[in-house]
């Protein structure tokens, strides 16, 4: 279900460099993991993958299932 505060926002950093940042709160805002990534626009879906592996394995995923409890 749709009842995590997750958040992503993508930018060009240059021509060709693409910046991801990604973010997973706690509902009660007391716990966060955020982390970015950077690499060739061409690796975009790889480099999501591995923000998302990143944000799990630093705690996101501690919360999510948290929420997934409540």
């Amino acid at each position: 279900s749709c009842s995590v505060p997750i958040a992503a926002l993508a930018g060009m950093k240059s021509d060709h460099q693409l910046i991801l940042h990604g973010q997973v709160i706690s509902l009660d805002g007391k716990h966060q993991v955020a982390a970015s990534i950077e690499g060739e626009i061409t690796m975009a879906s790889d480099l999501g993958e591995q923000l998302a592996e990143q944000i799990l394995d630093a705690g996101g995923h501690k919360i999510i299932t948290q929420v997934d409890h409540t």
